[in-house]
Order: C-alpha cells, then sequence, then structure tokens
C-alpha cells in the first residue's frame, strides 16, 4: 500500500487526491525559475491592487501553502469546468 502524500516525484504515492499538479516553477523579470521543484498557482482572490493570494506546493513537502505575490509574476493557472 502506497504512503498517501508522500513527497517527492513518484505519482503513485503522492497523489491521493488525483490533482496532479507539476512542478512548473514560475516565470519572474524575464527568467524561469524552480523548474522540477514548485507549482505556484493563482487564486482569484486579490490581496491588494498590486498583489494576489497564491498557492504554492513544492514537490518536497506534503503541505499546500498560501501566500501573496505581484500580480507581475509568471504563476501557472488552473481551469475549472463547471
Amino acid at each position: 500500500m502506497s504512503n498517501l502524500c508522500a513527497v517527492g516525484f513518484e505519482p503513485s504515492s503522492n497523489n491521493s487526491t488525483g490533482f496532479s499538479a507539476l512542478p512548473a516553477g514560475y516565470y519572474n523579470y524575464g527568467n524561469y525559475v524552480d523548474f522540477g521543484y514548485i507549482a505556484i498557482f493563482w487564486s482569484a482572490t486579490v490581496y491588494n491592487g498590486n498583489l494576489a493570494y497564491n498557492r504554492y506546493l513544492y514537490y518536497y513537502y506534503a503541505n499546500v501553502y498560501r501566500y501573496n505575490d505581484n500580480k507581475d509574476n509568471g504563476f501557472s493557472v488552473r481551469c475549472v469546468r463547471d
């Protein structure tokens, strides 16, 4: 039996939710950063005029983190069909 929410690159042991996020990194001031280590997804919720909330998923942690970042950053977007 696999260990639910295990860290690492092995989907059979760390994809109990079926979300299947890939650590695509992000785009920041002309550079691609942390490809293979992190997935950052924008939230639809604005923090203030220049900042919006997002969710960070690291391949080596079994947690999801919420931060706010400048809207100029190039983070991933997940579209969900109604």
